[in-house]
């Protein structure tokens, strides 16, 4: 026993004069580590958003305008046809055949062929009428500011290109009245019945109820009923009058067709 306590003892000096120079060789080997000189780094620089694979700005672009499509706006119908009658709509290439019932719209091109048994009548939404001859070319250019019950457009300005119309217009407000337009002159229309003939250097203006006011070079003159304006593309004006039903019977012998599809089509009340 006593020698198994001195082994012991022996074995706990031993393990107590070698624990400091231990400690010291492991503090030697795990102690802290002397920082390295670092050298000093740039910051780098921001990934665009195609580097970070996200949606990439750019600065919003103008607007390239877009040609605007003219909004159909009916302001008559074809109420008569005898032979051939074609439209063009603004929104068209192409010439259509036209029917009784067929619709017109704002910028409609019509024109009827020119065999002498092509005639045709168009309604107004406000009642006007007008015949159009054969061989007959015209375009509804533009529109009044006032609307119909239904919100219809009362057509305010008719170009003829060529040929002949006769015309039965409603009386009508000032901002309804219509407007012919010629190669001779403008014909204001207030609730007249006249013929136009638009033939090569000369416009022809028979009125045959009421009166119109023609207007060229800025200057307007009043055309009573039973009177025949000629208008030259030369500037020159003639006036000739007549009893006006002398005239009305002239000119039903002069353009019979026309004159029937008119009546056909209806008076206006």
């Amino acid at each position: 026993m006593t020698h198994f306590i001195s082994i012991l003892l022996a074995i706990l000096v031993t393990l107590m004069l070698a624990s400091p120079a231990g400690f010291s060789k492991e503090a030697k080997k795990s102690g802290p580590s002397k920082p390295k000189a670092t050298q000093e780094t740039k910051k780098p620089a921001p990934k665009s958003d195609k580097e970070k694979g996200g949606i990439q700005y750019s600065p919003p672009q103008p607007k390239k305008e877009q040609a605007k499509k003219p909004y159909l706006k009916h302001c008559a119908d074809v109420v008569y046809i005898r032979g051939d009658l074609r439209e063009k709509r603004a929104s068209e290439d192409r010439w259509l055949v036209a029917h009784e019932g067929t619709p017109d719209y704002l910028y409609d091109h019509l024109k009827t062929g020119s065999g002498s048994d092509s005639v045709a009548t168009i309604e107004f939404v406000n009642g006007s009428q007008v015949g159009i001859n054969k061989g007959t070319e015209l375009l509804i250019e533009s529109e009044s500011s006032a609307k119909d019950v239904t919100e219809r457009s009362f057509a305010r300005k008719i170009t003829l290109k060529a040929g002949t119309l006769w015309a039965k217009v409603r009386k009508a407000e000032a901002e309804e009245n219509l407007q012919f337009h010629t190669r001779g002159g403008v014909i204001g229309v207030k609730g007249t019945e006249l013929i136009i003939d638009a033939t090569g250097e000369t416009t022809t203006v028979d009125v045959l109820e009421g009166s119109v006011d023609y207007t060229r070079g800025g200057k307007t003159t009043t055309i009573q009923e039973g009177t025949t304006l000629e208008a030259k593309t030369s500037g020159e004006l003639k006036t000739t009058k007549m009893d006006k039903a002398e005239l009305r019977k002239q000119k039903e012998k002069q353009f019979e067709e026309l004159s029937r599809a008119v009546s056909i089509a209806g008076s206006i009340p």
